[in-house]
C-alpha cells in the first residue's frame, strides 16, 4: 500500500532514469494511497490500470501507448503462457472477415493477440424491395486494401509480411455468386440476406416432401429460408436462365474469394453442410476415396432432381476441402502481388463468420453452445449427435469442423426488441441501458407476474412462425417502467431457454454458454441467461466494472460495434475525505481490452486466425489454436434459487407462447401482413 520510489526498484544492469511515465505512475499511486486506502473505489483502479500500463509499456521499451494503436504492444502477460509449437514464436497469421458492410483484416501472433487491422467497405445495392446485391470484384479490392493497411500497421511494429505463416478467409453466409469458365462474376451477387427466392422455398419443401436433404430443416417440417443456396440457384434458372445456362460455376462468395487467392475452385464442408443440403460427411469420405462423381457422395441428388435442378450439381465446385485446411499450393504471385504477401503462403478453407466465429469463441467440444448476440440471438450447440428433431435446424454434419455436428436454433428479435423498448420509454430523452438494467435488478424473478413475449419478428426455433408477435401480460397499476424492462430481459434469455430444450430433446446436450455480442455489455443481461437457463454463462469480455469502464468508458479503438453500457460511479469520498481524483483527460484514454488481458472481442476475425495457425503448423488442429487463443474473462454461475423461480416462470412463457400465437395470426391478417 505505500507508494513506490525509485530507490525500491529492482535492480537491473540497464537501469534507466524515471521516465515521464514512471513519474505520473508514482504520482497517481501516492495519491490514491494517500487518500483511499483500503478501499475499493473504481476511479482508483482506473488511475492504478493508467498508471501500470503506461509503467510496464516504458520499461519493456516500448512507445508510450496511443489513442490509435499504432501496431504491436506487448501486452502484460496476466494469463500465462499458452499452448502451441515453441517454434511459432515470432510467427503471425492474418485473418479476414467479410462482412455484410465491410472487409476486415487482421494480424494475429503465435498466442492469438491481435497486433494489427484495417478495414475497407463496399456497396450494398437494393434493387427491389427484398432484393440485396452486391459486386463480387469489390470483395476482391476491398480485401487487398485493408490486408495491405494491416501489414502497413504491422510493419511499424517490426512485424514483416515475411513473417507472416498462414491466412484464412470468412465471408456472410450464403451469399451466392454465379461465375463464368474463367471465374469472373456474370451478375451480381444474391447477397446472404436477399429474400427474393421466397417463393422457391415453398416449391421446393412441397416438391421435396421426405426427401433426407430436408432433414436439417426442422426433421423436414420447415421452414426452408429464401437465404440458402439451393433457392437461390433455383430463382435464377427460372428468373434468369440466360445467367444460370451460361455459368460455369454457382458457388458462394468464400469459394469465389478462395479462388482469387489460389486460383483453386473449392468449397468449405462448413457451408455444404449448413446451407447447400449436402452430407458433408459423406462428400469428404467419399471425395478422399477418390471415387467419381454419383449416389454416396453427400450431394443432394434426389432432392435436386425432384425440383428440377439437376445441372447445378455440374456448376458447383467439384472439390470440397475441411475448415482448416490448405487450398491448393497457396498464394497465386498476382494475388500475392495484390495483398503484399509472399508467394505461396497457405491459405486455409474458412467458412460463414457466424461458424468461424465459434473457434473464436472457444466453442469446439460437444456440449458447448455459442450464444451470438445483438439484434437477434443465434445458439448454436455442439454435438456428437447427428440426429435431426423438429423445432431445431441441423444437426448440420462435419459442422464448423469435420469431426463435430451442430444443432442450430434462434431468436428473431432480441436486443432489436430492447432498443424499440428503450425508445418507447423515453424518446429523445431515454434513460440508459445502464440505468434501466440497475432498476430491472432490483425486481424479483418474474417481474411480479409481468409477462413479455419477444417475438417481436416472428419466431425461429423451436416453433417456426414467421406470423409470431410480441406480447404483454399481467400488467397492474403497481408496474413501474423498471418491471417491463425486466419482463423483457427476462423474455430474450426464456426464448433462449425453449431454443436450447428443444436441441436437448432431439439428443444434444448444452453444458454452457459462451456469449459474445451485445449482450456482454450488460452484467444484468448475462446473470439473467444464466438464472433462466441454469447454465453457466462464459464470456470473452471483461466486467466493465473490473476494467473500471474499460478506463472511463475509453473503449477499444478496434472495437467500433461497442458503446457503453455502464456508467462511471460518482467520484467516491471514502474516508470522509472531500478531495476527489480528477477525470483523466482525454489523451489517456488509448487502454485496449486485448492489450490488457488478452482478449479479442472479435470472434470471426480470431476463428480466422485459428484456422491459419492450424494450417501453418503451429497448432496441431483449428481446435487447439482455438482452445490457446480464447481466454475466458469470466464465467457467470446460475443462482440456484433464482434457478428454481424461473422454471415456473418458464412453464408460464410456455403457455403465453402457444395462446398468443392464434390472436397474433388474427391480428396480423388484420393488419394485412
Amino acid at each position: 500500500r505505500r507508494p513506490p520510489t525509485a530507490d525500491r526498484r529492482p535492480p537491473t544492469a540497464d537501469r534507466r532514469p524515471l521516465s515521464i511515465f514512471a513519474s505520473v505512475e508514482l504520482l497517481i499511486t501516492t495519491e490514491v494511497v494517500k487518500t483511499h486506502e483500503a478501499n475499493r473505489c473504481m476511479r482508483c483502479v482506473g488511475w492504478i490500470a493508467v498508471g501500470l500500463a503506461l509503467v510496464v509499456s516504458q520499461a519493456r521499451g516500448s512507445p508510450a501507448p496511443k489513442r490509435q494503436l499504432p501496431g504491436y504492444r506487448e501486452p502484460r502477460r496476466l494469463l500465462g503462457p499458452r499452448g502451441g509449437s515453441s517454434s511459432a514464436q515470432g510467427s503471425y497469421v492474418v485473418g479476414v472477415d467479410h462482412g455484410t458492410e465491410s472487409v476486415r483484416a487482421a494480424v494475429f501472433d503465435h498466442e492469438g493477440r491481435m497486433i494489427a487491422s484495417a478495414s475497407s467497405a463496399y456497396v450494398t445495392s437494393f434493387p427491389e424491395p427484398g432484393y440485396a446485391e452486391q459486386n463480387p470484384e469489390d470483395w476482391w479490392s476491398c480485401m487487398c486494401t485493408a490486408v495491405q493497411g494491416a501489414l502497413a500497421t504491422a510493419a511499424e511494429a517490426g512485424v514483416s509480411a515475411s513473417m507472416i505463416k498462414a491466412m484464412s478467409v470468412d465471408t456472410t453466409s450464403c451469399t451466392v455468386v454465379a461465375l463464368d469458365a474463367g471465374g469472373n462474376p456474370l451478375r451480381p451477387c444474391l447477397l446472404w440476406m436477399d429474400a427474393r427466392s421466397a417463393e422457391q422455398t415453398t416449391e421446393i419443401l412441397e416438391k421435396g416432401a421426405g426427401d433426407p436433404a430436408l432433414a436439417v430443416n426442422c426433421d423436414g417440417e420447415g421452414p426452408l429460408s429464401a437465404e440458402w443456396m439451393v433457392p437461390k440457384s433455383l430463382w435464377l434458372k427460372q428468373h434468369e436462365p440466360d445467367i444460370f445456362d451460361a455459368a460455369a460455376t454457382i458457388a458462394e462468395a468464400q469459394d469465389y474469394i478462395n479462388f482469387k487467392l489460389t486460383g483453386r475452385m473449392v468449397c468449405s464442408t462448413c457451408s455444404v453442410a449448413t446451407r447447400w443440403h449436402w452430407d458433408a460427411a459423406a462428400a469428404l469420405e467419399h471425395d478422399a476415396k477418390g471415387l467419381p462423381p454419383g449416389p454416396g457422395d453427400g450431394r443432394p441428388r434426389s432432392l435436386l432432381a425432384r425440383i428440377g435442378l439437376e445441372s447445378l450439381l455440374d456448376k458447383w465446385p467439384s472439390t470440397v476441402v475441411a475448415m482448416g485446411e490448405p487450398i491448393g499450393e497457396g498464394l497465386t504471385a498476382e494475388a500475392a502481388e495484390a495483398m503484399g504477401l509472399p508467394v505461396g503462403l497457405p491459405v486455409a478453407q474458412g467458412g460463414a463468420d457466424a461458424f468461424v466465429g465459434m473457434l473464436g469463441l472457444g466453442v469446439v467440444q460437444p456440449g458447448q453452445l455459442g450464444l451470438i448476440t445483438g439484434s437477434s440471438h443465434l445458439h448454436l450447440c455442439l454435438s456428437k449427435n447427428s440426429a435431426n428433431a423438429p423445432g431445431v435446424w441441423g444437426a448440420y454434419k462435419c459442422a464448423p469442423l469435420p469431426d463435430l455436428n451442430m444443432a442450430e436454433g434462434g431468436q428473431s428479435s432480441t436486443g432489436s426488441t430492447l432498443r424499440w423498448l428503450r425508445g418507447l420509454l423515453g424518446g429523445d430523452r431515454a434513460p440508459s441501458y445502464a440505468e434501466l438494467d440497475a432498476e430491472a435488478a432490483k425486481i424479483a424473478p418474474g417481474a411480479e407476474g409481468l409477462m413479455a413475449v419477444e417475438t417481436f419478428q416472428g419466431s425461429r426455433t423451436p416453433i417456426t412462425d414467421p406470423l409470431a408477435r410480441g406480447a404483454m401480460l399481467g400488467l397492474t397499476m403497481r408496474h413501474s417502467r423498471a418491471h417491463v424492462w425486466r419482463a423483457f430481459l427476462e423474455a430474450t434469455c426464456l426464448g433462449t431457454r425453449a431454443a436450447i430444450e428443444a436441441m436437448v430433446s432431439a439428443g444434444h446436450s448444452a453444458k454452457e454458454i459462451t456469449v459474445c455480442g451485445g449482450a456482454c455489455q450488460s452484467d444484468t443481461w448475462l446473470q439473467l441467461h444464466a438464472d433462466v437457463t441454469g447454465l453457466p454463462v462464459v464470456s470473452n469480455m471483461p466486467d466493465a466494472l473490473a476494467l473500471s469502464e474499460c478506463i472511463f468508458n475509453g473503449y477499444p479503438s478496434h472495437c467500433t460495434n461497442i458503446t457503453p453500457a455502464f456508467t462511471l460511479p460518482p467520484p467516491c469520498t471514502c474516508h470522509n475525505s472531500t478531495k476527489n481524483l480528477p477525470s483523466p483527460p482525454t489523451p489517456l484514454l488509448f487502454l485496449d481490452t486485448n492489450q490488457i488481458i488478452g482478449e479479442c472481442p472479435d470472434g470471426p476475425l480470431l476463428g480466422c486466425a485459428c484456422l491459419a495457425a492450424s494450417a501453418a503448423g503451429m497448432f496441431e488442429s483449428p481446435a487447439a489454436a482455438s482452445t490457446a487463443f480464447f481466454r475466458r474473462a469470466r464465467r457467470i454461475e446460475p443462482d440456484p434459487e433464482a434457478v428454481r423461480a424461473y422454471d415456473q416462470v418458464f412453464a408460464a412463457y410456455q403457455t403465453c407462447v402457444t395462446l398468443t400465437r392464434e390472436i397474433s395470426h388474427t391480428l396480423a391478417g388484420v393488419a394485412g401482413s
